[in-house]
């Protein structure tokens, strides 16, 4: 049993990590090579693939909550599920120009992020913090644009100084 058939989520090196000798396992007949009398097994093939689904559970545009798990020079991980990470490519951490992205977030920090890619062939999510915050800003824009035709006497300055007295009193 090559280890990529042992679990579709899982970066398993060795089966040592899985299993010791002599334990029982169920698996599927993957391929039979008479001519060399070998064949292969599956362990994970008895298990669903996550990634045959992954559009339905995480559309593009939905939002998202998750730990860092890691970060690189051109990004950070995000577990969005056991076994399954998305990415936010630095330039995406925000909309300032971001050097190095360990200086905005860590292992085990928990962020929020729009979902901008999924690929189930390439097995990878792509995400954007940039892209939540440009979402509540529209949001933001639309309920004052929402105030402002509702008062007519209201100017824009008014009703930014009663947003912020709002959000200060939080």
């Amino acid at each position: 049993m090559h280890v990529s058939d042992i679990s579709w989520t899982e970066q398993i090196k060795h089966p040592s990590e899985k299993f010791k000798k002599g334990d029982e396992v169920e698996a599927v007949v993957l391929k039979i090579d008479k001519e060399n009398e070998k064949f292969s097994l599956g362990i994970k093939q008895l298990q669903p693939n996550p990634w045959d689904d992954i559009m339905r559970r995480y559309p593009i545009g939905s939002e998202i909550t998750g730990a860092v798990t890691s970060v690189t020079d051109f990004g950070a991980f995000v577990k969005l599920e056991e076994g399954i990470e998305g990415l936010i490519y630095s330039s995406e951490l925000s909309a300032e120009r971001v050097e190095k992205p360990a200086d905005l977030v860590k292992p085990g920090d928990v962020v929020k992020a729009l979902v901008t890619r999924v690929d189930p062939v390439e097995q990878k999510i792509s995400l954007s913090i940039k892209a939540v915050n440009d979402k509540e800003q529209r949001q933001a824009l639309k309920e004052l644009a929402a105030q402002q035709s509702s008062s007519q006497k209201s100017t824009l300055g008014d009703l930014l100084r009663d947003k912020l007295e709002k959000k200060n009193s939080e």
